[in-house]
């Protein structure tokens, strides 16, 4: 077993153990009143609340510190809770009651959790495989959210969300504006592991849920509402065109980035 920067790394039978577990340990001693939660967060979790009072300046500082601790450990064993950590990440300058209480929930829920680790599997394959997703208008301000997962040889190795820059006026737009924005990434991950393992892998294969997504940037066809989304549409189409990517359909319920 070999101890790296809070994470505990364990090798045997080919697989890589990940457990963060002490790490957990020493974030949630701080902490006697939580209660276990089955969800890091509710339904209201991006929504605040402009009547929660402000938390104190020693608050402000504690939840600004848990929070940056709750960030290290979603990006290296805990993906399960990176929409609640972002979100509370965002929250850290002008941070409430209200921000604190969702703060312990996730605490909660990372108490009830606290022995789940992050297991590898042997490699079997370098194949590149991204999940796409996007839910809309979910912000108050009403922009949506995209989702994207990355697993190379079905290992989950990049996971990521964020709130997208514009306002989509439906949820065929803002999963066009997801598929777009991170088609480059997808693209870019496929050639730094091409890099590492020295050799051509297959090119990789992208999932998306909207089979009129994938009608419109496989055939290019559809009416758009503005030049920019026309040329993000006519960016997928050209990747395909060209072999860069492949897309292809998954259904809803199959849709692992719909998980984050």
């Amino acid at each position: 077993m070999h101890s790296y920067l809070g994470m505990q790394l364990v090798f045997e039978n080919g697989r890589v153990k990940v457990d963060m577990t002490y790490y957990l340990e020493k974030v949630l001693k701080e902490f006697d009143d939580l209660m276990s939660e089955v969800l890091p967060g509710k339904k209201n979790l991006f929504a605040s609340s402009l009547e929660s009072p402000m938390l104190l300046e020693k608050d402000k500082a504690s939840f600004h510190t848990v929070a940056v601790k709750l960030l290290y450990l979603s990006r290296r064993a805990r993906s399960d809770i990176i929409p609640a950590v972002r979100f509370l990440c965002t929250r850290v300058q002008r941070s409430t009651e209200e921000d604190n209480m969702k703060l312990k929930r996730l605490l909660g829920y990372l108490l009830k959790t606290r022995k789940q680790i992050l297991v590898l599997q042997p490699l079997q394959s370098f194949k590149v495989v991204a999940y796409i997703n996007a839910s809309f208008a979910i912000h108050s301000d009403g922009k949506s959210h995209t989702r994207i997962m990355v697993f190379v040889a079905g290992v989950a190795v990049y996971c990521a969300l964020q709130k997208q820059k514009r306002v989509s006026k439906s949820p065929t737009e803002a999963e066009l504006v997801a598929l777009s924005d991170n088609l480059g990434f997808v693209e870019l991950f496929h050639e730094f592991v091409s890099f590492l393992v020295n050799d051509k892998i297959k090119k990789p294969l992208i999932y998306q849920d909207n089979t009129l997504v994938i009608s419109m940037v496989t055939n290019g066809g559809g009416i758009t509402r503005t030049k920019h989304m026309r040329t993000w549409m006519f960016l997928v189409l050209e990747s395909l065109k060209e072999q860069r990517v492949t897309i292809r359909y998954i259904h809803t319920s199959g849709m692992i980035a719909d998980g984050l």
